[in-house]
């Protein structure tokens, strides 16, 4: 629905989806169902995927070679792997939105689907999680440096200022920034 009101108030993409390969089929259907977008799902094996590359994901001029930024899909959905994996083509593209399902995988400063996406353009990101972060004001930081690593830029600060959490002010505080985040104020 998000993605479809951002469809409809004019920003046609790219929109990179990514998601465990349990639930890549569904979020197929739901654009089917749902939106008149052009979406592909991106997985496979490497030559499936260079197919996709070749004849779904860019128009081409007169010689054959790809019209930079013209893209043939408005979104593109995807595995944490093949992100992994094909870091290089795919962070080769503007992204304006990027939804990650099971975002709780991103609690880690330090994994690998983190590492990729720190080469990705992505103007606007969106994290979808069920599973609640364990009482670790580290994994809050390692969200929310994602979602706006300017203003979260260093995790010293942070652990100093919320570390711990030993007195009420530190609490509340925390869920000032944690609500901000979570409607978007």
């Amino acid at each position: 629905t998000f993605l479809h009101s951002v469809y409809d108030y004019g920003i046609h993409g790219p929109f990179l989806i990514i998601a465990p390969l349990s639930t890549i089929g569904n979020w197929a259907r739901e654009f089917e169902v749902w939106t008149d977008m052009n979406v592909i799902v991106y997985h496979g094996t490497s030559a499936s995927r260079s197919m996709i590359q070749e004849y779904e994901m860019y128009f081409k001029d007169e010689q054959g070679k790809r019209i930079p930024d013209c893209y043939k899909f408005h979104a593109l959905i995807t595995t944490y792997e093949v992100i992994i994996s094909d870091v290089e083509d795919l962070s080769q593209i503007e992204w304006r939105v990027v939804v990650i399902d099971e975002a709780h995988r991103l609690k880690n400063r330090n994994c690998k689907l983190l590492e990729g996406l720190r080469c990705f353009d992505l103007e606007y990101r969106v994290l979808l999680t069920g599973t609640p972060l364990q009482n670790n004001t580290d994994e809050l930081f390692s969200l929310l440096h994602f979602l706006e690593p300017k203003q979260f830029s260093s995790s010293e600060a942070w652990s100093l200022e919320f570390g711990a959490l030993t007195s009420d002010t530190q609490v509340e505080k925390l869920k000032a920034v944690s609500l901000v985040f979570r409607f978007g104020y």
